[in-house]
């Protein structure tokens, strides 16, 4: 959506490029990621509700030590880096749409 490599990662997560022994079970002191996966994940995208417009945000990023207003409801447009323009809806909503159709009527044996 932003273009550009995925950011640095710091937050106990070291990326192993390809190459890079990782240390024994016992020595490892941080989360180990290889470069072919970490570029695979890439970085998330959250809807700031105060601005109105799209951040990336990325795995250190998250946590109590952030302020942060994400929309957890809703549809935004956003337009991608080709000028194309998409409906994006955030996980919270999608999930909360899935669960509803597990009531207590449906879910009985």
């Amino acid at each position: 959506m932003f273009g550009g490599s995925p950011a640095a990662l710091s937050n106990q997560t070291t990326v192993l490029e390809k190459g890079d022994k990782a240390p024994p079970f016992g020595f490892q002191t941080d989360m180990l990621v290889p470069r072919a996966i970490r570029d695979e994940w890439g970085d998330f995208v959250w809807w700031d509700r105060s601005r109105n417009v799209p951040r990336a945000i990325t795995r250190d990023q998250v946590g109590a030590r952030r302020r942060r207003r994400p929309a957890a409801r809703g549809t935004v447009e956003v337009t991608l880096l080709d000028g194309k323009k998409v409906a994006c809806r955030p996980v919270f909503d999608l999930v909360k749409e899935y669960a509803a159709h597990f009531d207590p009527k449906t879910t009985r044996s």
